[in-house]
């Protein structure tokens, strides 16, 4: 908003470190089952995990409009679980399915001749359908429920201009990670099926617009503790803190999102010299070698290394990492990175390929489409 280029930056980098804790981490669009109780993952925690109820993540009143209805005869089942090897989320209503039992991920049994609870008490899984989807897991009817509002179906018959999708989200939450067919009928001959692949860049880009940079609530303030941080040289870690609390449940992976951050920080923020292109092409070739070089060779001052201790020690690990002992553990970190900021101009900036190594490729990828996709995104309006 203010022009400033290192805000802006720092703003990507957040989003990405909290995306590297969320879809990224499992390499899926849908939120896996890891929350384990007594050594066991319930089936149930499709209704919300770490004692939330996603059936009751209700919007504001001047939201209210845009949530989606809990239907209790919905059926859903869960498209993929990524690299978690945990059991399949789904949704169906008691009369089918009384009650849930568990997965046990040390045995690879499933249980369900006895009724296993979640967090929250729950048994079934009635009208559970509205896990988290998209990069950064938008979980409950409220987050679905006003993507649907904006680029669903609901803003086709208002006749918005923000219509993207002839779907309706809160009936289909599916069609958020997989394309959504629809069936022939006798207005249309044969079946359509809509790509929906950017759905699940896009409710995470509309979810950061919308709650994170608008967020002024009590003493903070996200954009301007941001800017806070940043004119201050990055040597303080609170601000990041911070955002882990305002977000719900971000506090039990606060460390791990710490340590993206800084890391994805310390990408964004090294400038180096590059040579300059010359500005017309050369002379033909001559027949044979000149007797001296044409040109003085470019002699390349390189920036000092960066100073300071790069080694941290891992953060406690979650007990929902009991299911994927292959993801990796979070760092305790502190901010300083004033010393990765070599007085260059800034025209003349590379990536630090050291600093990459600690991203995963699939997260990369990931960045790599945000970025051309987020001007799209913060250019729409739905209002």
């Amino acid at each position: 908003k203010d022009g400033n280029f290192d805000h802006g930056l720092t703003n990507i980098a957040l989003f990405f470190a909290h995306a590297m804790t969320r879809g990224i981490a499992w390499n899926t669009c849908e939120e896996v089952n890891h929350h384990l109780i007594d050594g066991k993952l319930p089936l149930s925690n499709a209704c919300g995990q770490h004692g939330r109820s996603y059936s009751n993540d209700i919007c504001p009143q001047t939201d209210a409009a845009m949530e989606c209805a809990v239907n209790p005869n919905l059926e859903v089942t869960q498209v993929s679980v990524g690299d978690s090897g945990s059991p399949e989320f789904f949704c169906a209503p008691t009369s089918t399915n009384p009650f849930t039992g568990y997965y046990d991920p040390v045995s690879g049994n499933t249980g369900s001749s006895t009724p296993i609870s979640n967090q929250a008490g729950r048994t079934d899984v009635e009208g559970c359908c509205f896990w988290g989807r998209g990069i950064l897991l938008n979980q409950g009817v409220c987050d679905i429920g006003r993507f649907n509002y904006a680029y669903g179906l609901p803003a086709f018959v208002d006749q918005r201009s923000s219509a993207r999708y002839n779907i309706d989200f809160c009936a289909h939450p599916e069609a958020l990670c997989s394309d959504f067919t629809i069936a022939a009928t006798e207005f249309n001959q044969f079946s359509t099926t809509i790509d929906t692949s950017e759905v699940r860049y896009l409710i995470g880009l509309v979810y950061w617009a919308d709650y994170v940079q608008e967020y002024n609530w009590g003493y903070f303030d996200y954009m301007e503790e941001l800017k806070i941080f940043v004119d201050s040289g990055m040597k303080d870690d609170s601000f990041v803190d911070q955002f882990s609390k305002i977000v719900v449940d971000s506090s039990r992976d606060a460390d791990e999102r710490k340590a993206n951050f800084k890391r994805i920080l310390e990408i964004f923020m090294t400038d180096a010299p590059t040579q300059n292109p010359t500005l017309s092409p050369t002379r033909s070739p001559s027949m044979g070698p000149t007797v001296r070089p044409t040109y003085e060779p470019y002699s390349v001052e390189r920036p000092p290394e960066p100073q300071g201790d790069d080694s941290s020690e891992p953060g406690p690990g979650e007990e929902d990492t009991a299911v994927n002992p292959n993801k990796p553990q979070s760092d305790k970190v502190t901010f300083d990175l004033s010393v990765n900021r070599p007085n260059q101009p800034p025209s003349k900036t590379v990536v630090d390929r050291s600093s990459a190594t600690h991203i995963s490729s699939s997260g990369m990828v990931w960045a790599l489409f945000f970025s051309s996709l987020g001007i799209l995104v913060f250019s729409c309006s739905y209002q």
